[in-house]
């Protein structure tokens, strides 16, 4: 070979160390044409969609090998079209590299014979691994026969020896050059693949759990009574592959954007209130805590993507939820500000779509509850919480506007005049009452799948519960009493079905004691003026107490770390003693009553002690019998922080102050808090039945108490 020909040859191998460099280059950050579906490195199988095997690799190095020989791709794609892919990449058959180079040093028949059976159209035709293909390439720098043409290497291998050797000993140089590249590259590639592919199968799995797994636990199996041991064993199953999947997931965005959703919902199974659930608001907090911090370090990347602001409003709304449920309010209320906010984020940067609106609406709903919901650990702010549930409302209906048929803003709106109605009832009950009416009728006007699931049964049931409280506080008590019938009804098929299922049992304890005050207020010759029916009333409100106490009995031994439980359960207790005063003067009723108005004002003592134990502590000493065991300072001490707490806006904290006031011989601070009690109710219209409230509060306020 002359010197004009080695020096032609010396430029190849640099032309092939360029390109090998760049291809590793492209390996390095992933971008390489041999990711799954690039076009111009797709095989056939990948264009039409079928199964990916390792021939599809050996495919996808036979075009990278062609492109390194001939300096030129084996197909051209113009348009770009599915079209276009079809017929070039599954129909034509590829040029010989021989044939197409461009390269001054054109590639032999055997290379040729290598590179076309790497591009055959058929799978089982190609080489069977990529070590296959290498081996191939191996034996031909070798001189050795090549699978690709069956035995006619050696003869041109010699005769090629004997004309030449300088010039086999310079393309030597060149393909050593290029099988030591595309050595490097097929591991490379080899690499590439085999993570691509585990992150493919890894977000594949997690999708196949989020949408099964996940899916029937949240929406057929939590609907089944009796099913609660099944939820526990399966939401364990759930989080072990979901901390396996987050070990695993680093820098993959789809993977931990999965993450972020499957450790919301499964938080929500462990332990949101808002829901049924399994009990264990520990477990809940640490998977909720998994989900918010994932999708915080996706918001750093994308600040404002809708699909990483979507599922992180989400998690920091369920974790607030889950921190209230368990009595921290100001944490509580501080994660759903952030949901609130993120949500804004969410609807100012793109077009909602009804579900979306209905995610926001949920969540002023929730920020409502954490600012006032009554008989819970809120901050005592109802007018925040009514302004919380219009804006609600308000958000529900726009949802309806965008899709009237969307059913979930259907079930949102019975919500959201529930919640108002609970916010109305001390102040203006006729409106409370019209408010529920309107809230039954939204889950009448549901779908028939959608009535009988659980959750609406329930949502009904609790519709129907506040509906007699309402009544009754109107003093209409027959229907009063007729509304508690319909929530018993209910709240007693779930309890029977599930004696584990602590919501369910609790649930029915609520509705069982709210029933029996109103036997309780219908004895009370303040509220009507006579005992007429005493001898039926007592008998029907110790039976309520004493149900709801049994029940009670069971949660509290299987929950003894449950204070507000413990509390209850005392409180029941002085109740069921003192009406057995009533029945039986002498009897075992005082020991009852003082054992547990001990135990109650133990626990209410506590500087901690949250607002529905010290309500329950006050009520007791006000009512307590024998007279005796009544501590009307205890009482005052009580009733006030209750009213500081809830800044002197709940009407009901501030008459027991009043009656704490007047029995601890205080009569001016009795009528004064007595009055500033009145100022909060709305006056009744004339002609009507003076409510419950109203006609307490002026009973205070009478000189000569």
């Amino acid at each position: 070979m002359d010197v004009a020909n080695l020096s032609n040859l010396e430029t190849q191998i640099e032309n092939v160390k360029r390109v090998y460099k760049r291809t590793q280059e492209l390996f390095k950050v992933g971008g390489a044409g041999l990711q799954s579906f690039t076009p111009s490195y797709a095989s056939p199988e990948q264009v039409l969609g079928e199964t990916i095997t390792t021939a599809s690799d050996t495919y996808s190095l036979g075009v990278l090998l062609f492109l390194l020989l001939a300096e030129v791709p084996p197909y051209e794609l113009k348009e770009g079209s599915t079209a276009e892919m079809l017929r070039v990449i599954c129909t034509e058959p590829p040029p010989k590299p021989s044939i197409a180079s461009l390269s001054a040093m054109r590639p032999d028949a055997d290379l040729d014979a290598i590179i076309l059976k790497a591009l055959r159209k058929e799978p089982q035709d190609r080489y069977r691994s990529v070590d296959e293909f290498a081996g191939d390439i191996q034996a031909y720098l070798e001189g050795r026969p090549v699978l690709a043409r069956q035995g006619t290497l050696r003869y041109r291998a010699t005769k090629f020896m004997r004309r030449n050797r300088l010039g086999l000993g310079a393309a030597t140089l060149v393909l050593v050059t290029l099988v030591t590249g595309l050595a490097g590259a097929l591991w490379q590639y080899r690499k590439a693949t085999k993570e691509r592919r585990r992150a493919e199968a890894r977000s594949q799995d997690l999708r196949q759990l989020s949408n099964s797994l996940l899916s029937e636990i949240d929406e057929a199996v939590k609907q089944l009574p009796g099913s609660t041991p099944v939820r526990r064993l399966l939401v364990g199953r759930v989080l072990e592959h979901l901390d396996r999947m987050a070990r695993d997931a680093a820098g993959d965005h789809l993977t931990r954007l999965d993450l972020v959703q499957a450790y919301t919902r499964l938080g929500n199974l462990q332990g949101n209130p808002y829901d049924q659930n399994i009990g264990d608001s520990e477990g809940a907090m640490v998977s909720l805590d998994k989900a918010v911090t994932i999708g915080k370090s996706l918001q750093q990347g994308s600040p404002m993507s809708p699909e990483v602001l979507g599922p992180l409003a989400l998690a920091e709304r369920s974790r607030s939820e889950i921190l209230f449920g368990i009595g921290r309010t100001q944490a509580s209320l501080a994660s759903m500000r952030e949901a609130v906010n993120t949500f804004n984020a969410l609807l100012a940067h793109t077009n909602p779509t009804a579900a979306q609106i209905a995610e926001v609406s949920s969540t002023y709903g929730c920020l409502g509850d954490q600012l006032g919901q009554s008989g819970v650990a809120s901050l005592g702010d109802p007018e925040g919480a009514l302004q919380m549930y219009r804006k609600g409302l308000e958000l529900s209906l726009r949802a309806l506007t965008v899709d009237p048929g969307y059913t979930r803003s259907k079930r949102a709106l019975a919500i959201d005049h529930l919640k108002i109605g609970n916010i109305l009832v001390e102040k203006d009950p006729a409106q409370a009452i019209a408010e529920y009416h309107l809230a039954l009728v939204a889950y009448e006007g549901l779908p028939p799948a959608d009535k009988g699931t659980a959750t609406v049964r329930r949502g009904m049931a609790t519709t129907y519960r506040k509906l007699g409280k309402a009544l009754s506080e109107a003093r209409d008590y027959p229907a009063a009493l007729a509304a508690f019938r319909q929530a018993s009804d209910i709240y007693a098929f779930y309890a029977a079905a599930d004696a584990k299922d602590a919501r369910a049992q609790y649930d029915l304890v609520v509705e069982l004691f709210d029933e029996a005050l109103t036997y309780l207020d219908m004895m009370d010759p303040a509220l009507n003026g006579s005992s007429h029916g005493l001898s039926e009333h007592r008998p029907r409100a110790m039976a309520l107490v004493g149900r709801s106490i049994l029940i009670l009995e069971r949660l509290v031994a299987a929950h003894p770390e449950n204070q507000g439980w413990v509390a209850e359960l005392a409180h029941k207790k002085v109740v069921a003693g003192s009406l057995k005063q009533g029945l039986h003067p002498g009897g075992d009723g005082a020991g009852l009553a003082a054992e547990n108005l001990a135990s109650l004002c133990k626990i209410a003592k506590a500087d901690d002690a949250p607002i529905p134990i010290l309500d329950n502590a006050t009520a007791a000493l006000l009512t307590v019998r024998p007279a005796r065991l009544r501590d009307p300072g205890l009482a005052v001490t009580f009733a006030e922080r209750l009213v500081a707490q809830t800044h002197h806006r709940k009407p009901t904290f501030l008459l027991s102050l009043a009656q704490a006031y007047n029995l601890a011989g205080a009569a001016g601070k009795g009528r004064a808090t007595a009055k500033e009690g009145l100022a909060l109710l709305l006056p009744h219209p004339p002609g009507t039945v003076k409510p419950r409230l109203q006609i307490l509060f002026e009973a205070e306020t009478r000189e000569g108490r």
